[in-house]
């Protein structure tokens, strides 16, 4: 479901946007109908559109440019797959850049945990692979202590099955042995309506307490976790083959990267030389502002007044009530009481949310969040794009241009 950041009023027009894969691979691309709603909604000074990319696309050679795209939010300006669209359209400001002052509670000096690893279990986020660099480490120094806060959904994916039965092998093993007593493994299931089973305070107090977050997945958007743990002084490692939207913001200060073409055991050396090495903590591992929820509001709400659509516009006062820009470090990414909070699928769906939001001058995604799980597998309207997909494809062999 597309987030509304402001509701349209009598004076201005609402603002939406929607996620990369929406917009991808959802209903905007492949329903006509949406576009066309969508177009007209924008020619008629009723709302602008943009697209919050939380996703590696260096495999999108061109961005698919729509006219009704007014802006998008992503932290690489210069990425060649945004190349076709104009520097003063993109913002540089995504989820990771809306954090509470909350978190300001949790720094700390004392630094008790060598390394924590805040994830989700899925082969994409290599869970294995953590628990076996804990283990490597943990056989080298049986001293260190490691934290591994990883989700579980609640049900197995038939995909996955095989390779979670073998990461629950290799946690049943290290369980087993008191040498590996100081890795604590904290993995709550994921329930119904539940935003996060690990208290977000529990993952704050853990990661202010660590020296280091270990992230060892190969493709991440904009990995907030990561920001998180700079903000509270805590150093990253990751893969040098990490594709993600945040590079700008690392540097031999605050962050390590290990080469993943060594293979673990080497890995596991270099990491175990890293810990032995003390942390100039005088040094600033960040650019705090540029991270703080009330900050970033206000750069938010100025780009919108400088953007360019069809019609310049007036916009309310950041703090009037038509603005929706709280907890935007998780709506955003479409983080709210279920994972993904997108349409992806069902062309009704979509034109259902859109005409709640033009109807609902109090609209809130948080009071709509149950239209997501409505988002079924619409048959005719994947036929319809298989269709337009292969004339486009037939006219373009046969040299002809598509009308």
């Amino acid at each position: 479901m597309p987030v509304v950041l402001k509701n349209k009023t009598k004076n201005s027009p609402g603002i939406a946007v929607f996620t990369h894969n929406e917009v991808l691979r959802g209903v905007p691309i492949k329903s006509l109908r949406a576009n066309n709603i969508l177009n007209k909604a924008y020619e008629n000074n009723e709302w602008i559109f943009g697209v919050h990319v939380q996703g590696d696309c260096s495999n999108v050679l061109k961005w698919p440019y729509k006219d009704w795209q007014n802006f998008f939010l992503w932290p690489e300006k210069n990425d060649d797959f945004l190349s076709n669209i104009p520097k003063a359209s993109i913002c540089d400001l995504t989820c990771v850049n809306f954090l509470s002052e909350k978190i300001n509670l949790f720094q700390r000096e004392k630094k008790d945990i060598d390394i924590i690893s805040v994830s989700r279990f899925s082969s994409i986020k290599k869970i294995d692979i953590t628990l076996k660099i804990f283990k490597g480490l943990l056989d080298k120094d049986p001293n260190y202590k490691f934290v591994l806060l990883a989700l579980r959904d609640k049900e197995k994916n038939s995909i996955e099955k095989d390779y979670l039965n073998y990461v629950d092998k290799l946690i049943n093993d290290i369980k087993k042995s008191e040498k590996y007593k100081n890795l604590i493994i904290q993995d709550p299931v994921i329930q119904k309506d539940e935003l996060f089973p690990i208290p977000e305070d529990k993952v704050y107090e853990y990661t202010a307490r660590s020296k280091y977050q270990m992230l060892n997945s190969n493709r991440e958007g904009v990995p907030r976790v990561l920001i998180e743990s700079l903000y509270l002084n805590t150093k990253v490692i990751i893969s040098n083959q990490l594709k993600f939207g945040l590079k700008k913001f690392l540097n031999a200060t605050n962050s390590y990267l290990y080469d993943e073409k060594k293979g673990t055991e080497k890995i596991i050396s270099d990491i175990h030389k890293k810990l032995k090495e003390p942390i100039d903590y005088s040094k600033k591992f960040l650019e705090k502002e540029k991270f703080e929820e009330n900050k970033s509001k206000k750069l938010l709400v100025s780009f919108f007044q400088n953007l360019e659509t069809k019609k310049n516009f007036s916009f309310e006062d950041v703090n009037d009530p038509s603005w929706k820009l709280n907890n935007l470090k998780f709506r955003l990414c479409s983080h709210f009481k279920e994972r993904s909070h997108q349409i992806l699928k069902n062309e009704k769906l979509f034109l259902n949310w859109f005409k709640i939001a033009n109807e609902d001058e109090n609209y809130s995604d948080e009071k709509y969040s149950h239209l997501f799980t409505l988002d079924n597998n619409d048959i005719f309207l994947e036929i319809q794009f298989f269709f337009r997909r292969l004339t486009k494809f037939v006219l373009r062999k046969l040299g002809i241009k598509n009308l």
